[in-house]
């Protein structure tokens, strides 16, 4: 049996051909901010159009996020425009509010070697530990326990923490060579609630106000959230997972 189409074959084949070509939706242009960058002429924080020839050279990396929230991670060589979803109007503020976070930002690294000159200073990894020592505002989720963190200490240290506004109390140890602890069992976490944290070898105590994540549609909401909420450092460090 032949395999060759007939003239009328041929022509419907070819009027597809034409359909498809004038339905495909056109190139969308939308905006998206970059959050993780090895170039220096492209700066975290920088808002760009997604529709510009976007060339990078070989072995360059960066990562933006869409209006949607989506993480793209682009690797050199390669020039062009970048490729994304249609932009859903409901989420059109987020990629300046993911921008905003970038702007002007003061690092933890430098506090904390002010607080702890004698050591090297050091954040920890993960963005939704709990600096002890520190006070300040933080940001917690139902989605992963709940931990503490210090820079390495040498020694073993009591530590009391209490419900500022209940008067609820907990004592316990934070043993030598642990940089983290998790939060007291026995000391119930509340939104909004301030909790006093004495730890020993420290000059004064910590005052750390808790404020519970909601569900969020990605890490970039959560962030832009969190970032409004005076979590600014957690957020930096959130979108930092997305590299």
């Amino acid at each position: 049996m032949s395999s060759r189409l007939s003239p009328c074959q041929s022509l419907m084949a070819l009027i597809a051909a034409m359909m498809v070509t004038f339905l495909a939706p056109p190139a969308v242009a939308a905006e998206l901010v970059v959050v993780s960058s090895t170039i220096s002429e492209i700066r975290v924080g920088k808002i760009v159009n997604s529709s510009n020839d976007f060339t990078l050279p070989e072995g360059s990396v960066i990562t933006l996020i869409s209006e949607s929230g989506k993480a793209i991670t682009l690797k050199g060589p390669r020039s062009g425009p970048i490729v994304v979803e249609a932009p859903d109007s409901a989420s059109s503020s987020l990629v300046p509010a993911i921008s905003n976070i970038f702007s002007g930002k003061k690092t933890e690294t430098s506090s904390l070697g002010v607080m702890r000159s004698a050591l090297a200073p050091k954040v920890p990894d993960d963005p939704w530990a709990i600096i002890a020592i520190k006070t300040g505002k933080y940001c917690v989720t139902k989605l992963k326990p709940v931990i503490l963190w210090r820079p390495v200490n040498t020694k073993t240290s009591r530590l009391i923490m209490t419900n500022i506004e209940s008067g609820k109390e907990v004592k316990t140890v934070w043993h030598t060579g642990q940089p983290t602890l998790h939060w007291p069992r026995l000391l119930p976490l509340v939104d909004k609630a301030t909790y006093r944290v004495d730890l020993s070898g420290e000059n004064r105590p910590a005052r750390l106000t808790i404020i519970l994540v909601p569900d969020l549609p990605s890490i970039a909401h959560a962030a832009a959230w969190m970032s409004k909420q005076g979590c600014l450092q957690q957020a930096i460090r959130l979108l930092k997972t997305l590299r």
